[in-house]
């Protein structure tokens, strides 16, 4: 068992510094072709064929078996408070207006559209699924909260790959209206998605008031997660301005930085808000205030 940990541990590490390696090669020499998550992509293909045909497979996928909790408290709470205190700001508020349009209000006519086509598409034209195990083909019933689910899900995008082709320096105002679509797209999203499951929860049906109910709970979760990372990005720039015991101890303040993020994360999961939209707000709040409460 400690052998197969020692290889998982070893095979995580490789793939990172090759994927660190591949990038600074990348940017060094100026490759116009292909891009480092392609190359990793590959590469990580062929690493999992070479344990898969020795006998350390088995210890090795349970040691790397996905863990939602061990993503959703560790691994995600940094990248979004890193992208919310590292933001450029003046970019990003310059071009609010175009973020507000295409990734809250276009978000929503993605869901309307996504949701509406889709319960039409079911009265007029039923639906069929393939089963792999039987080889028969049957009946797909869905009901219209599942599908509203379902299209929460579908109006989400992915901002990743854009970012990564523009360039900050060369195209500073496109990329601010790229990264910022795509959070505030994935903000929108995620508490879409957090108000659809909680209605659909309580197994009411879809009516023609449903679309207002969801509406109206999106703002009030929206708000509430906002008002949260608002406060506790405004308390740690309190804390750090009026006890300046921390200002002698630059791993004590990035530490107490980082830990009332972290506590806002929580604090908004367990009160059923949007975690992710909470640390985002908190990691802005405190990259405009907190920042000059810290010491040189």
């Amino acid at each position: 068992m400690s052998e197969s940990i020692a290889l998982g541990s070893l095979s995580i590490f490789f793939m990172f510094l090759l994927y660190i390696s591949l990038g600074v090669c990348l940017k060094k020499y100026k490759c116009s072709f292909g891009h480092e998550a392609s190359f990793i992509l590959i590469i990580g293909i062929l690493l999992s064929w070479i344990l898969k045909e020795t006998s350390y497979y088995t210890g090795i996928l349970n040691f790397l078996r996905f863990d939602d909790n061990l993503f959703f408290y560790v691994c995600l709470p940094p990248i979004v408070f890193a992208s919310g205190f590292n933001m450029h700001r003046g970019e990003f508020f310059a071009n609010i207006k175009i973020v507000i349009i295409f990734g809250v209000i276009g978000t929503m006519i993605s869901f309307t559209c996504f949701s509406g086509l889709n319960i039409l598409l079911k009265e007029i034209w039923p639906m069929r699924v393939w089963s792999g195990t039987t080889g028969k083909w049957s009946d797909l019933k869905l009901e219209n909260t599942e599908i509203v689910l379902m299209s929460s899900l579908l109006c989400s995008s992915d901002v990743i790959a854009a970012v990564s082709l523009v360039s900050f320096k060369k195209e500073p105002a496109l990329f601010s209206i790229i990264f910022g679509e795509g959070i505030t797209n994935d903000a929108v999203s995620i508490i879409l998605f957090n108000t659809v499951l909680q209605y659909t929860q309580k197994n009411q049906e879809f009516t023609a008031m449903s679309p207002l109910k969801i509406t109206g709970n999106f703002m009030l979760l929206g708000l509430v997660s906002i008002l949260i990372g608002i406060f506790f990005g405004l308390l740690s720039a309190f804390i750090l301005k009026h006890i300046r015991a921390y200002s002698g101890n630059p791993v004590g303040e990035v530490m107490a930085l980082f830990c009332i993020a972290y506590m806002s994360y929580v604090i908004s999961e367990i009160t059923k808000n949007s975690g992710i939209i909470t640390l985002l707000v908190a990691g802005i709040i405190m990259s405009h205030y907190t920042w000059y409460n810290l010491s040189e």
